[in-house]
């Protein structure tokens, strides 16, 4: 170790630690001073070690630039209160953990007396500043990597302390990279053809920046390009950093990196060179018709190019191509082109068909540009002048109705100095006369001659010719077409106002009738249906040629069937000529809804028992259909189904109708019976319509006699049972519920006769009636023991609905007093039944 005195006022040392095998050293900065102040005092703890730089550390020591070829840092060791430091150790170690590079003191040991003698009080200084050249201890240069410095250091009392371990990377390599490009030469035009130049920049090692910098001939920075990690292949477009082109000339592109541990690397791509300025081309021709025939006359035609040479030419090509665009001839080389002597022979010798033909020269440069120009176009004629002329229609009508007052002949001819159009009558007479120069177009004709003056009906002729300026003659284009102006009246009637097309075979169908004045040169015909509104919903028949006298209609579009409502057949007759002929029938119904009905009857109870009070029932139908009412008809059924009561008419239905409850034959209604009213009726064109309706019938209280004292009798047959027992509960809920509501409203009428007792019957059909012996027996042992159970089982229903007992006595008759006979099967029902007879 050693050190030397700047001789400043704080005395400030600087030393150097030098490994005993060479000059290599740890560099250091001690400060007497504070080394003084610090050793004052002793007590125990960690010992502050720090060496004030935070990071990884990047340095290049072997490259001796001057730049990071060494790494410094500040090194501050406070020994604690009443203690003196007594060694300390630097080193550096590998990433395996070996040393490279160690620096290490420590004071002596000393006997115990010397040591309590202030003036013997040793110790260590560190360093203040420590600087490593990224060499070993043996003075060779580590190899690239990362490394570590680690400082600790020792006091006399045992205390330790260790400086936060601080990474040093060693990067003696600099950065690399390879650049290349396809071409240098390149012409930013926009042609599409070496407008960019691609810059290839492979093999990048990754730095923190690279830099990339486009210069001109005199080191103008131009474009700079910045890339993070590996730079990436790209393409200069022409452009400056401002956007605008940079002008032509030679530049050169240089890219550069500089990384972190200082060292920098710069590689340049010379020699790219920008071109700006375009290449004209051009064809010239001689003349821009000819006739290659052989016959010395206009046989070739002479193709001069014209092209820019300021710049080296790589190759060039004339081609000669048709109208469509398809190549015929093809001459290509690489020095000036001479003038060409085209022959109007093709690629395969032979002579080209008549046309129009172009020429287009491309001259490739060696900066990329392709320049291509065209020749006007020449006509190659071998042929006489040809036309093609057709009459638009073949039969005219102009009688101002707007549609095909006019004929057009449509012609297409060669290009030729004159054509002239002639039109003739029948009789070979000219009538008009027109001129074209060059090429026809159309022509119309509106029916006049020369002087405006409409023409008779009749078959014209058209003729076109020309003589072209060779002499050859066109052979005459010809057309004919008839002028006919008659008018073509039409009507169409139909064969009712209203049908019903609901598939049932009745008023399903309707006629329409046409009548057509003018038959001949017809083109088409429709016959359209159009709704109430006047809109087209389709068309029902077409045809050519003839219309039939009779179409019919089943109220259907394309399989559809048009819903109800009033709609019109609308007729369209096209003829050849032009005309358009339509008529309109009358509005038409389709009904396929059937009437609608509703019923009401008063009173809510019918009762026709004679007293008075309910005994006619009030009956109203309506009717609302969109077709009048043929007729109607109203039918009340009995409970098993049977006609009991019906009504009819023509038209609607006469309301009201009342009724007193008996039926056709006399019959007076079961008591408490439901009665169903089904009401119907049926619209002009059949659609049937109908309606139900329930009659309840009120519990009906009878007179035996005319005489004010005659026994009041009631009959029942609305109690159902279940078969062969008095029980009526156990039966479905919608039974039991009009059973107890039937003996509710017997009871109700019972109390209003209270002076009166009851006798309750109960009356049975017999099965054995055809049979007397049988029936007998039948009545004996089971109907009447029946009846009478079921009398009693009543009567005990009406006890529970507050009927007295003692007004109420039962009996039993079985099948011995019928209402009908057995044997009426449809009506033996109402002898089924529960009789009570109110006597005074």
């Amino acid at each position: 170790m050693s050190y030397s005195d700047r001789g400043d006022p704080g005395h400030t040392f600087f030393g150097e630690i030098t490994s005993m095998k060479n000059s290599i050293s740890f560099l250091f900065v001690l400060n007497i001073a504070i080394v003084a102040t610090l050793a004052g005092c002793a007590t125990t703890g960690e010992i502050p070690v720090d060496l004030g730089s935070p990071g990884d550390i990047h340095i290049s020591p072997a490259n001796q630039d001057g730049i990071q070829d060494d790494v410094t840092f500040d090194l501050r060791v406070l020994p604690l209160e009443r203690t003196r430091l007594t060694r300390y150790e630097i080193d550096v170690t590998n990433l395996a953990g070996r040393p490279v590079r160690t620096i290490r003191e420590e004071v002596p040991h000393i006997s115990w007396f010397r040591r309590i003698l202030p003036r013997n009080r040793k110790s260590v200084d560190p360093p203040e500043v420590v600087l490593w050249d990224g060499r070993d201890d043996a003075g060779a240069y580590v190899p690239d990597g990362l490394y570590y410095l680690n400082v600790r250091a020792w006091d006399n009392k045992g205390n330790q302390g260790e400086a936060p371990v601080q990474r040093i990377v060693v990067d003696n390599t600099p950065p690399d990279a390879q650049l290349s490009a396809p071409f240098l030469l390149f012409t930013p035009n926009g042609d599409g053809r070496n407008d960019r130049i691609p810059i290839y920049q492979r093999r990048a090692t990754r730095e923190d920046l690279w830099t990339g910098r486009i210069h001109d001939r005199y080191g103008a920075v131009i474009r700079e390009y910045l890339w993070e990690g590996v730079p990436e292949d790209f393409e200069w477009d022409g452009l400056g950093d401002e956007g605008r082109p940079a002008p032509e000339g030679l530049y050169s592109y240089i890219l550069s990196a500089t990384d972190r541990a200082g060292n920098s690397a710069a590689f340049d791509l010379a020699g790219i060179e920008l071109e700006l300025t375009a290449r004209t081309v051009g064809l010239a021709l001689d003349r821009y018709a000819f006739s290659p025939n052989g016959d010395g006359v206009a046989d070739t035609v002479t193709i001069t190019p014209r092209i820019d040479l300021s710049t080296p030419v790589i190759g060039w090509s004339v081609e000669v191509f048709d109208i469509q665009g398809t190549v015929q001839r093809m001459y290509r080389g690489t020095s000036t082109p001479e003038p060409i002597l085209f022959d109007g022979y093709g690629a395969t010798g032979v002579v080209l068909p008549d046309g129009e033909y172009r020429a287009a020269i491309t001259v490739e440069y060696r900066g990329g540009q392709q320049p291509r120009s065209a020749s006007p176009v020449f006509v190659l004629d071998n042929t006489p002048p040809r036309a093609v002329v057709r009459a638009g229609r073949t039969v005219f009508s102009p009688d101002g109705d707007g549609r095909n007052d006019t004929v057009e002949f449509i012609q297409s001819s060669t290009t030729e100095q004159e054509w002239t159009g002639l039109l003739t009558n029948a009789a070979g007479e000219t009538i008009r006369s027109l001129l074209w120069r060059g090429e026809v177009s159309n022509f119309i004709w509106d029916g006049t001659d020369a002087e405006g003056e409409a023409v008779p009906d009749g078959t014209y002729t058209y003729t076109l010719n020309s003589v072209d300026e060779a002499g050859n003659a066109a052979r005459p284009a010809i057309a004919r077409v008839r002028l006919d102006s008659r008018p073509t009246p039409v009507a169409v009637r139909t064969s009712a106002s209203r049908f019903s097309p609901n598939g049932d075979g009745l008023h399903d169908s309707i006629t329409f009738t046409t009548a057509v004045t003018v038959t001949d040169g017809i083109q088409g015909w429709t016959l359209a249906i159009r709704n109430a509104e006047g809109r087209h919903l389709g068309i029902v028949s077409a045809g050519r040629n003839m219309v039939p006298q009779e179409i019919q209609w089943y109220g259907a579009i394309e399989g559809a069937r048009l819903p109800d409502g009033l709609y019109r057949a609308h007729l369209e007759v096209s003829y050849e000529k032009g005309n358009l002929a339509t008529a309109q029938t009358t509005a038409v119904q389709i009904d396929t809804v059937a009437p609608v009905l509703s019923i009401r009857t008063t009173p809510e109870r019918f009762s026709p028992d004679g007293d008075g009070i309910d005994d006619v029932l009030t009956i109203r139908i309506d009717v609302r259909d969109e077709s009048p009412i043929a007729r109607w008809s109203a039918i009340l059924y009995d409970r098993e189904g049977q006609v009991f009561m019906n009504w009819s008419g023509t038209g609607s239905p006469r309301n009201p109708i009342r009724w007193d409850g008996r039926s056709s034959t006399g019959e007076l209604v079961q008591s408490a019976q439901d009665y169903l009213l089904v009401a119907e009726a049926v619209d002009v064109v059949q659609n049937r319509g109908r309606a139900d309706h329930t009659v309840p019938v009120d519990i009906l209280v009878l007179r035996d006699s005319e005489s004010p004292d005659s026994d009041l009798r009631i009959q029942i047959t609305s109690i159902y049972f279940v078969p062969f027992t008095a029980d009526y509960l156990n039966l479905d809920p919608e039974t039991v519920a009009r059973n107890l509501e039937t003996l509710d409203r017997i009871a109700e009428v019972l109390r209003r006769y209270p002076d009166r007792t009851v006798r309750i019957e109960g009356h049975a059909v017999s099965v054995f009636w055809y049979d007397p012996v049988r029936s007998n027996r039948e009545n004996q042992q089971v109907l009447i023991p029946l009846s009478r159970s079921r009398a009693d089982a009543i009567r005990a229903a009406l006890v529970e609905r507050g009927i007295p007992a003692r007004r109420m006595t039962t009996a039993g008759y079985g099948g011995t007093r019928p209402m009908v006979p057995h044997g009426d099967l449809e009506n033996r029902w109402k002898s089924r039944r529960v009789e009570f007879v109110l006597q005074q």
